[in-house]
């Protein structure tokens, strides 16, 4: 889901501050720049 997230995002110029990336604690996650300048997380569990 992340990945794919990912690929929707670049498809739309949307700037990945953070590629799809797995952390210890479960989560595979992935940070962008939204116009506002916001930093959003998308993640899901693995």
């Amino acid at each position: 889901m992340v990945a794919a997230c990912a690929v929707l995002l670049k498809s739309l110029n949307i700037p990945i501050l953070s590629p799809p990336t797995d952390r210890d604690f479960g989560h595979r996650i992935l940070f962008f720049c939204d116009p506002d300048g916001n930093l959003p997380e998308i993640y899901a569990e693995i």
